[in-house]
C-alpha cells in the first residue's frame, strides 16, 4: 500500500479500519521525525530551508486530510466513513465525496459493475 502502486483497497471494515490507523500514524511518526532531525543544529536547519518546497509537497500528497474518509460498500445508499479525529480540512473532503458519490450515482455503477462482472464469470446475479 505504501509503494505507490495501489490505486484502491478493498477490504472488511475491520481491516479497513487497520489500514486507516496505520497510514495515520505513519504520517504523524514521519512528522514528528523529520521535525526533529531538521531542528537538531542549524546546518540541518538550512538544509530543511532548501528542502521546503519539496517537504511542503510531500506533507501535502501523505497527509490523510486530503481524503477525509473512504466510503463503505454493499449498502443501497451513500456511506462515507470518518474518523472521530478528523478536522474540519477532512469532514469537509469527506462532505465533498458523500457529495461525488450521489452525484455520480455509484451506488448503480457498482451494481452494474458487479452484474457485469457475475456474467462473465457465469454466475447469476443477485
Amino acid at each position: 500500500m505504501f509503494r505507490d502502486e495501489i490505486d484502491v483497497v478493498v477490504c472488511d471494515g475491520f481491516t479497513g479500519n487497520i489500514c486507516l490507523k496505520t497510514w495515520e500514524s505513519l504520517v504523524k511518526f514521519v512528522g514528528r521525525e523529520l521535525k526533529t532531525l531538521f531542528t537538531a543544529n542549524p546546518a540541518r536547519m538550512f538544509a530543511a530551508f532548501l528542502g521546503k518546497g519539496a517537504l511542503r509537497g510531500l506533507k501535502h500528497r501523505i497527509q490523510p486530510e486530503r481524503f477525509g474518509g473512504a466510503p463503505l460498500l454493499g449498502l443501497r445508499g451513500c456511506v462515507i466513513k470518518a474518523h472521530g479525529s478528523a478536522n474540519r480540512h477532512a469532514l469537509m473532503n469527506a462532505i465533498h465525496d458523500a457529495s461525488e458519490f450521489l452525484r455520480t450515482d455509484l451506488v448503480h455503477h457498482i451494481e452494474a459493475d458487479i452484474g457485469a462482472a457475475n456474467t462473465l464469470l457465469g454466475k447469476p446475479n443477485a
